[in-house]
Protein backbone atom coordinates (compact mmCIF):
# COMPACT_ATOMS: atom_id res chain seq x y z
CA UNK A 1 0.00 0.00 0.00
CA UNK A 2 1.09 3.56 -0.72
CA UNK A 3 -1.11 5.32 1.83
CA UNK A 4 -2.56 4.50 5.22
CA UNK A 5 -6.06 4.00 3.78
CA UNK A 6 -5.08 1.52 1.05
CA UNK A 7 -5.03 -2.15 1.89
CA UNK A 8 -4.00 -5.23 0.02
CA UNK A 9 -6.74 -7.75 -0.68
CA UNK A 10 -6.74 -11.31 -1.92
CA UNK A 11 -8.55 -11.72 -5.24
CA UNK A 12 -10.89 -14.60 -4.50
CA UNK A 13 -10.81 -17.44 -7.00
CA UNK A 14 -7.81 -16.11 -8.93
CA UNK A 15 -4.76 -18.11 -9.90
CA UNK A 16 -1.83 -15.93 -8.70
CA UNK A 17 0.55 -17.30 -11.33
CA UNK A 18 -1.59 -16.47 -14.41
CA UNK A 19 -3.59 -13.46 -13.11
CA UNK A 20 -3.09 -10.39 -15.33
CA UNK A 21 -4.80 -7.20 -16.53
CA UNK A 22 -6.53 -7.51 -19.90
CA UNK A 23 -4.84 -5.14 -22.35
CA UNK A 24 -7.59 -2.88 -23.71
CA UNK A 25 -7.40 0.42 -25.58
CA UNK A 26 -8.70 2.31 -22.55
CA UNK A 27 -7.35 2.04 -19.01
CA UNK A 28 -10.68 2.79 -17.32
CA UNK A 29 -12.01 -0.74 -17.90
CA UNK A 30 -10.77 -2.94 -15.06
CA UNK A 31 -10.81 -6.39 -16.69
CA UNK A 32 -8.40 -9.10 -15.51
CA UNK A 33 -8.06 -12.78 -16.30
CA UNK A 34 -6.29 -15.90 -15.21
CA UNK A 35 -6.07 -19.30 -16.87
CA UNK A 36 -9.72 -20.15 -16.09
CA UNK A 37 -11.71 -16.96 -15.35
CA UNK A 38 -12.34 -13.33 -16.18
CA UNK A 39 -12.57 -10.78 -13.37
CA UNK A 40 -13.99 -7.28 -13.36
CA UNK A 41 -12.55 -4.92 -10.76
CA UNK A 42 -10.92 -8.03 -9.20
CA UNK A 43 -14.25 -9.84 -8.77
CA UNK A 44 -14.72 -13.14 -10.56
CA UNK A 45 -17.38 -13.13 -13.29
CA UNK A 46 -19.28 -15.86 -15.11
CA UNK A 47 -17.61 -14.93 -18.40
CA UNK A 48 -16.58 -17.89 -20.50
CA UNK A 49 -12.79 -17.86 -20.81
CA UNK A 50 -12.87 -19.40 -24.31
CA UNK A 51 -15.48 -17.14 -25.93
CA UNK A 52 -15.12 -13.78 -24.13
CA UNK A 53 -14.82 -10.94 -26.64
CA UNK A 54 -13.82 -7.29 -26.25
CA UNK A 55 -14.56 -6.39 -29.89
CA UNK A 56 -17.28 -4.08 -28.57
CA UNK A 57 -14.98 -2.37 -26.07
CA UNK A 58 -17.56 -1.04 -23.61
CA UNK A 59 -19.88 -4.08 -23.88
CA UNK A 60 -17.85 -7.28 -23.73
CA UNK A 61 -19.72 -10.52 -24.36
CA UNK A 62 -19.24 -14.26 -24.42
CA UNK A 63 -21.27 -17.16 -25.84
CA UNK A 64 -24.22 -16.46 -23.49
CA UNK A 65 -24.04 -13.01 -21.92
CA UNK A 66 -23.42 -9.32 -22.55
CA UNK A 67 -21.63 -7.79 -19.55
CA UNK A 68 -23.07 -4.43 -18.49
CA UNK A 69 -20.87 -2.19 -16.38
CA UNK A 70 -22.24 0.76 -14.42
CA UNK A 71 -19.69 2.50 -12.24
CA UNK A 72 -18.05 -0.28 -10.21
CA UNK A 73 -20.80 -2.87 -10.63
CA UNK A 74 -21.19 -5.47 -13.33
CA UNK A 75 -24.30 -7.33 -14.45
CA UNK A 76 -24.77 -9.98 -17.06
CA UNK A 77 -27.66 -10.15 -19.51
CA UNK A 78 -28.40 -13.28 -21.52
CA UNK A 79 -28.90 -12.43 -25.17
CA UNK A 80 -31.12 -13.95 -27.87
CA UNK A 81 -29.70 -15.73 -30.91
CA UNK A 82 -26.33 -14.15 -31.77
CA UNK A 83 -24.48 -10.86 -31.29
CA UNK A 84 -23.86 -8.31 -34.05
CA UNK A 85 -21.24 -5.67 -33.26
CA UNK A 86 -22.19 -2.16 -34.41
CA UNK A 87 -19.16 -0.26 -33.04
CA UNK A 88 -17.12 -0.09 -29.82
CA UNK A 89 -20.16 1.34 -27.97
CA UNK A 90 -23.03 -0.68 -29.38
CA UNK A 91 -24.03 -4.21 -30.23
CA UNK A 92 -27.30 -6.03 -30.73
CA UNK A 93 -29.00 -9.37 -30.67
CA UNK A 94 -32.23 -10.18 -32.56
CA UNK A 95 -34.44 -8.03 -30.27
CA UNK A 96 -32.30 -5.61 -28.27
CA UNK A 97 -29.63 -2.99 -28.83
CA UNK A 98 -27.05 -2.64 -26.04
CA UNK A 99 -25.32 0.74 -25.72
CA UNK A 100 -22.67 2.27 -23.46
CA UNK A 101 -21.00 5.56 -24.40
CA UNK A 102 -17.82 5.26 -22.32
CA UNK A 103 -16.50 4.17 -18.92
CA UNK A 104 -18.37 6.66 -16.75
CA UNK A 105 -21.71 6.32 -18.53
CA UNK A 106 -24.54 3.89 -17.86
CA UNK A 107 -25.37 0.86 -19.99
CA UNK A 108 -28.66 1.01 -21.89
CA UNK A 109 -30.83 -1.77 -23.30
CA UNK A 110 -33.12 -0.67 -26.12
CA UNK A 111 -35.83 -3.10 -27.20
CA UNK A 112 -36.71 -2.74 -30.85
CA UNK A 113 -39.23 -3.90 -33.41
CA UNK A 114 -36.85 -3.78 -36.37
CA UNK A 115 -33.09 -4.24 -35.88
CA UNK A 116 -32.49 -2.91 -39.40
CA UNK A 117 -33.96 0.47 -38.37
CA UNK A 118 -30.68 1.60 -36.77
CA UNK A 119 -29.33 4.82 -38.26
CA UNK A 120 -26.33 6.62 -36.75
CA UNK A 121 -26.39 10.39 -37.18
CA UNK A 122 -23.28 11.24 -35.18
CA UNK A 123 -21.00 8.52 -33.84
CA UNK A 124 -18.99 10.96 -31.67
CA UNK A 125 -22.05 12.46 -29.98
CA UNK A 126 -23.81 9.07 -29.97
CA UNK A 127 -26.96 10.25 -31.75
CA UNK A 128 -28.87 7.43 -33.42
CA UNK A 129 -32.32 6.25 -34.46
CA UNK A 130 -33.94 2.91 -33.65
CA UNK A 131 -37.49 2.29 -34.88
CA UNK A 132 -39.21 5.72 -34.56
CA UNK A 133 -37.14 7.02 -31.65
CA UNK A 134 -34.05 9.20 -31.61
CA UNK A 135 -31.45 8.53 -28.92
CA UNK A 136 -28.68 10.67 -27.47
CA UNK A 137 -26.18 8.71 -25.37
CA UNK A 138 -28.65 5.79 -25.25
CA UNK A 139 -31.60 7.81 -23.88
CA UNK A 140 -34.58 8.75 -26.08
CA UNK A 141 -34.90 12.43 -26.96
CA UNK A 142 -38.40 13.64 -26.02
CA UNK A 143 -40.17 10.48 -27.28
CA UNK A 144 -43.68 11.95 -26.94
CA UNK A 145 -43.00 14.76 -29.43
CA UNK A 146 -40.07 14.00 -31.73
CA UNK A 147 -40.67 13.25 -35.39
CA UNK A 148 -37.97 10.73 -36.27
CA UNK A 149 -38.58 10.97 -40.03
CA UNK A 150 -37.69 14.68 -40.14
CA UNK A 151 -35.01 14.65 -37.40
CA UNK A 152 -31.69 16.45 -38.05
CA UNK A 153 -28.76 16.84 -35.67
CA UNK A 154 -27.26 20.33 -35.59
CA UNK A 155 -24.17 21.88 -33.99
CA UNK A 156 -23.30 21.42 -30.34
CA UNK A 157 -26.17 19.55 -28.65
CA UNK A 158 -28.92 21.08 -30.78
CA UNK A 159 -31.19 19.12 -33.09
CA UNK A 160 -34.56 19.65 -34.74
CA UNK A 161 -37.43 17.99 -36.51
CA UNK A 162 -40.15 19.62 -38.60
CA UNK A 163 -42.07 20.70 -35.48
CA UNK A 164 -39.58 21.36 -32.67
CA UNK A 165 -36.01 22.29 -31.74
CA UNK A 166 -34.17 20.32 -29.04
CA UNK A 167 -31.15 20.94 -26.88
CA UNK A 168 -29.88 17.64 -25.60
CA UNK A 169 -32.96 15.68 -24.54
CA UNK A 170 -35.19 18.71 -23.99
CA UNK A 171 -37.44 20.67 -26.32
CA UNK A 172 -36.52 24.35 -26.69
CA UNK A 173 -39.77 26.19 -25.83
CA UNK A 174 -41.27 28.29 -28.62
CA UNK A 175 -38.32 27.74 -31.00
CA UNK A 176 -39.30 27.63 -34.67
CA UNK A 177 -37.31 24.95 -36.52
CA UNK A 178 -37.62 26.86 -39.83
CA UNK A 179 -35.96 30.04 -38.55
CA UNK A 180 -33.81 28.67 -35.72
CA UNK A 181 -30.15 29.77 -35.93
CA UNK A 182 -27.31 28.71 -33.65
CA UNK A 183 -25.00 31.61 -32.74
CA UNK A 184 -22.71 29.72 -30.37
CA UNK A 185 -22.86 26.82 -27.93
CA UNK A 186 -24.62 29.04 -25.38
CA UNK A 187 -26.76 31.24 -27.65
CA UNK A 188 -29.24 30.67 -30.44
Amino acid sequence: PTTETETLEIVKGADPVTYEKVDLETSCLQWYKDKAHYFYNHIKTDADIETMSFECLYLPFDKKYVFLIDKETIKKKAYKDSIVIINKNMLRDSQTFYFKAECDSSSHLILCKDVSSLKYYDINEHIFRIDNYIYLMGVAINPEHINADSFEPMEYKYSKDQFHVYYGWDMVPEADPLTFVILSEEYS
